[in-house]
């Protein structure tokens, strides 16, 4: 009995979906907001960041989530003319990854025959929140935005991820999720913010 549910798992496990890098790092696609020439920069803390290696005090990191940011502002928001007008800061508040046991409990309890059909075997629910500031060249702060968002990814054959793999779309779902929101509050004050930029100061 013990080897047919091992063998029901790891069939399971063949039908799942993986998550690549790639995708989590990739920008949207949609037409550039054509804001002033604007730097980017990613400030992380160690504190604000649980289950995930955002650790860096530096304000230019490597992590995933700095890359995507990185790509996200210069393919989608700003223009590449000009001297630079001040600078886009993402700071992570928090950010948390938790798994649901209540699905996995239930497929050992009906050894895993319900997940044959593509009852998830498990899920991973994500919380985010960022707060993103504008500031001109002289570091002055024209307009500040918070946001949060929580998504939740399943661990299922056919339609859903590897465990692994849900864990991960979950969290750069939900930091996906909330930094399109940052960006749409910021496109609002448009007007504002290009005459705040333009002022010499």
């Amino acid at each position: 009995m013990k080897k047919i549910i091992g063998m029901i798992f790891v069939l399971l496990l063949t039908a799942c979906q993986a998550y690549p890098i790639n995708l989590a790092i990739k920008p949207e696609t949609r037409k550039n907001l054509n804001f002033p020439n604007l730097e980017a920069l990613f400030e992380a803390n160690e504190n604000s960041v649980r289950g995930v290696s955002l650790n860096e005090t530096k304000i230019k990191n490597n992590t995933p989530y700095a890359m995507l940011f990185y790509r996200e502002i210069e393919k989608n928001v700003v223009m590449h003319s000009g001297e630079k007008k001040g600078s886009i800061i993402l700071t992570p508040i928090l950010h948390t990854i938790e798994p649901n046991m209540g699905w996995t409990s239930l497929s050992i309890g009906t050894m895993y025959i319900p997940n044959l059909l593509g009852m998830p075997i498990g899920s991973y629910t994500s919380f985010c929140e960022l707060e993103l500031k504008v500031v001109d060249k002289n570091g002055n702060l024209i307009r500040s935005y918070n946001s949060d968002s929580v998504i939740t990814k399943y661990s299922a054959a056919y339609w859903g991820y590897y465990p692994k793999d849900a864990a991960n779309a979950a969290m750069y779902g939900s930091y996906k999720k909330t930094l399109n929101n940052l960006i749409e509050q910021m496109n609002n004050d448009k007007e504002l913010i290009i005459k705040e930029l333009s002022k010499k100061k």
